[in-house]
């Protein structure tokens, strides 16, 4: 395995009330053994085709991109910016003490593995390829794959919950390929989708006499924008004796992470 990386990161230390620190991965990890969805080979390596068409690609864990971005924000005192009197106590009490902080990251999604049919000693294992006229294909040899015929993969734009990738670009698999693979879907052809997620929490402080002794109060939301995130998607690749796909949901998105989630607290300091 090997993985190549360039990784930059810049921080600006707390000065008139605010801190920030951006962070940029960009990476590329390949190996033979590393497992994805669906599962590939792992550790078998195959009889008759070439190791390096058949088992390497991407690593599971593997993203393009990674983009992070943390920050805290003091908001200014307002009540500096009045010149006594009741309202001035007043306002410090409630407008003054509010800090902002956060994490934001964007991210390329890991990789997919759509038509591949892993086999060991001649039995089908890890498959999400299927022929529903059971013709046999592999007579034996190292797998069943589709046939690959563009680039699978969509622009961010163009995807959809019931369009993650171009299933157009795969096409049944044919008889008397080398080794019995039958097509040359790659492992990680397809990028699964990213993620964009904002986290962001809001407190404040009331001191009581001095700063030794404060009540806080804080108010976090991990996804604050409820922005859908996909996490999951059917890479099940199934041909009729026609070649026609059969699976009605191929290529559609089956799960996403977790929705906004908001939690507040209280808390004495002293």
């Amino acid at each position: 395995s090997y993985y190549h990386s360039l990784q930059a990161m810049a921080n600006r230390r707390f000065s008139s009330g605010i801190q920030f620190g951006v962070s940029y991965t960009l990476s590329k990890s390949m190996d033979y053994t590393q497992s994805i969805s669906p599962p590939r080979e792992g550790s078998l390596m195959p009889m008759y085709a070439t190791a390096n068409v058949f088992a390497r690609g991407k690593s599971g864990f593997d993203q393009t991109h990674l983009f992070a971005f943390n920050y805290t924000y003091s908001i200014p005192s307002l009540s500096k910016k009045m010149s006594g009197g009741r309202g001035q106590a007043i306002v410090h009490h409630v407008l003054d003490n509010w800090e902002l902080s956060g994490i934001t990251t964007f991210s390329s999604g890991t990789p997919f593995n759509p038509g591949i049919c892993i086999t060991s000693n001649n039995a089908a294992t890890n498959c999400n390829l299927t022929l529903t006229d059971g013709a046999d294909i592999l007579g034996g040899g190292d797998g069943l794959r589709a046939i690959l015929t563009c680039n699978p993969n969509l622009d961010h734009g163009s995807r959809n919950v019931n369009r993650m990738f171009d299933t157009s670009c795969f096409s049944r698999p044919i008889r008397g390929a080398f080794g019995g693979l039958g097509g040359n879907v790659g492992n990680g052809v397809v990028r699964g989708p990213g993620v964009v997620n904002w986290d962001m929490t809001l407190f404040k402080r009331f001191p009581l006499k001095n700063e030794r002794r404060v009540f806080e109060f804080r108010w976090e939301t991990y996804n604050l924008f409820n922005h859908t995130q996909f996490s999951n998607m059917n890479v099940t690749t199934s041909f009729a004796a026609n070649g026609a796909q059969t699976n009605a949901a191929f290529g559609q998105a089956t799960q996403n992470r977790p929705p906004r989630v908001m939690q507040g607290a209280l808390r004495f300091r002293f």
